[in-house]
């Protein structure tokens, strides 16, 4: 497998980034990903929150408190093409603030929706900011040695918001 380049992210990024696409968003072997206009937050076992969450900003964010852990939807709607991979990886800078993101950002072939990513404060003392449109996290694809027999068609495709886990 080979990583994709900007060049060849940009050739294919109208079917890569299928809604709210900006060029400015491609990297030299990335595109970020930012933070759509859904938030569940996690109260209990199994007791998740929806947070009316599109009104918040870079000026009135929500709070994510320390430990605290959220779902919150993609504000882009992703295809992974056949012949290729993704991965969903928290940006650097946001990871060095105190964001965690879960270890579940592999993305099949034949993939299409609304990514839920999984955040969590790891730090103990400070709240970190979190509102639409924030930058917290990378796509990198790879591509395949060959397209797949069998690509994705499982539960979460086609997602359209923020999606809890399913038994």
């Amino acid at each position: 497998m080979s990583i994709l380049s900007d060049v060849d992210l940009l050739s294919r990024f109208s079917n890569i980034i299928v809604s709210n696409r900006e060029r400015s968003l491609i990297n030299p072997a990335s595109i970020d990903i930012r933070v759509g206009t859904t938030l569940k937050e996690e109260k209990a076992a199994s007791e998740w929150k929806d947070i009316p969450f599109a009104n918040y900003s870079s000026d009135y964010y929500y709070q994510l408190m320390p430990g605290a852990f959220v779902l919150v939807a993609t504000l882009e709607e992703i295809h992974i093409p056949n012949g290729f991979v993704g991965e969903l990886k928290l940006k650097s800078s946001c990871a060095l603030s105190g964001y965690d993101h879960s270890n579940a950002g592999y993305i099949d072939p034949g993939w299409r929706g609304i990514i839920t990513m999984e955040l969590r404060n790891n730090s103990r003392y400070t709240t970190l900011p979190l509102y639409p449109e924030m930058r917290v996290a990378q796509l990198v694809l790879h591509t395949l040695v060959r397209a797949a027999k069998n690509p994705y068609t499982g539960k979460y495709q086609h997602a359209k918001s923020v999606e809890s886990a399913k038994p």
